[in-house]
């Protein structure tokens, strides 16, 4: 079970993930495996004919090097490394364009800085044009496929409510809305057990009082 932590001086929503690490992974390795898939089309389709296709590869090798080392930390910059259930997916396909946009341009000028020749234009517009197309797609797959699962009741996050308030009913009914978020709310902590009267609509037990909350995470967790 994942419990969040309720923000500081305010009353909070909990539910955050113990997998970040395994999303960095996942989601790195698979940007990794889909540049190099698009760095090798791209060679093929600008090869030219008196080129050998092999030296051709290897003479863009370096910016296909300094491209993969750049695109890890921007993409991460753009937050394109975690699970994103509650933005929708035209906001992510914006920070990928963004992240390629910032890595293209910054891999390209030192890559022609460093080596004194700038790339071919037309590679460069197949490669940059393809990991974009190929990014963007998986993350769309993906984005689509766990909104699928969570609306069916999978890989839920549980979440536990401390404080019974106007702004919580706001929360609840926006969690209702959107099943695809993946959000299981377990219950309300609150010392007046009448303030919950206002969320009965959303069918939460009330879970005890504040000073319960170390018990339930020791029971539950």
């Amino acid at each position: 079970m994942r419990l969040a932590r309720p923000r500081t001086g305010e009353d909070g929503l909990t539910g955050q993930g113990n997998n970040c690490f395994a999303w960095i992974l996942l989601l790195g390795l698979l940007d990794g495996v889909l540049v190099l898939l698009v760095f090798a089309g791209a060679a093929v389709a600008t090869c030219p004919a008196d080129t050998a296709y092999t030296a051709y590869l290897l003479s863009h090798s370096a910016y296909l090097l300094l491209f993969l080392l750049l695109w890890g930390p921007v993409a991460s910059r753009n937050r394109l490394f975690i699970s994103r259930r509650r933005d929708p997916l035209g906001r992510i396909l914006l920070d990928v364009a963004k992240a390629a946009a910032i890595t293209v341009t910054v891999s390209t000028f030192l890559a022609a800085l460093a080596s004194g020749d700038s790339i071919p234009r037309v590679f460069l517009a197949w490669f940059c044009g393809g990991a974009f197309v190929a990014v963007a797609g998986s993350r769309t797959v993906l984005h689509l496929t766990l909104s699928s699962l969570h609306a069916r009741g999978v890989d839920l996050r549980q979440v536990l409510i401390i404080g019974a308030n106007p702004r919580v009913k706001e929360l609840l009914r926006g969690i209702a809305a959107h099943p695809n978020y993946g959000y299981n709310v377990i219950g309300v902590l609150e010392d007046d057990p009448a303030r919950c009267r206002m969320l009965e609509d959303f069918n939460i037990p009330w879970l005890g009082k504040f000073d319960s909350l170390e018990q339930l995470l020791t029971r539950q967790v």
